[in-house]
């Protein structure tokens, strides 16, 4: 049982010793640029489906 407790705290402390050491500034730590890089691809990728959705639509009501 003591080895049990002794890993559990050896990697306690590793998961400890890893958050000190992330020092860097805010965006550094948060990539902002890659979340609104992500959305506008998302709203890219969003309304390329939606002008193909409706320009179906429009073919097969023009079909009728």
């Amino acid at each position: 049982m003591s080895s049990l407790k002794m890993i559990m705290s050896r990697f306690g402390h590793e998961m400890m010793s890893d958050r000190s050491e992330q020092r860097g500034s805010y965006f550094d730590l948060h990539p902002f640029a890659d979340v609104v890089r992500s959305l506008l691809y998302t709203s890219l990728l969003w309304g390329l489906l939606a002008m193909g959705v409706y320009s179906v639509y429009c073919i097969i009501l023009a079909a009728r």
